[in-house]
């Protein structure tokens, strides 16, 4: 299988390299669709990405907290890199469901609330919940 993407990079008249405007849209620190805190927390963690360790280590005195539950650092790189991942489909979807008929949206695991904020700017006339554990929000 061949896979056709458009270049990261890019030479202009000169010579000089700089980032292709579709790469500029994800690596670029002030783009609304910046990618870096993903990137960042795949970096940091990447052992915990490999197909053999993909595995949650549990409490045993409370079954619902994973172990890293008390790491806030961990716990901050990890809504980062979730909002960083999640803000591309979240600045779309609201813009292609039809919502009038509703009043309120219940973000259920919503981590930094980044579908319900693009939901909002959207739809203003709706409310959003965002319900997430308490470890995720200390």
């Amino acid at each position: 299988m061949l896979l056709n993407c458009p270049p990261l990079v890019e030479k202009d008249e000169n010579g000089k390299v700089s980032l292709a405007e579709e790469a500029r849209i994800y690596l670029t620190p002030d783009s609304p669709l910046f990618m870096g805190g993903f990137i960042d927390f795949i970096n940091k963690n990447k052992d915990a990405f490999q197909p053999d360790a993909f595995s949650i280590q549990m409490r045993e005195d409370e079954p619902h907290r994973p172990m890293f539950a008390e790491d806030k650092i961990f716990n901050r790189q990890m809504i980062a890199a979730m909002n960083a991942k999640s803000i591309g489909p979240a600045s779309v979807w609201a813009n292609n469901i039809d919502l009038s008929g509703y009043t309120h949206f219940l973000d259920i695991g919503g981590g930094s609330g980044v579908f319900s904020k693009n939901l909002l700017n959207v739809h203003p006339h709706m409310k959003a919940t965002v319900f997430e554990l308490p470890y995720i929000l200390k």
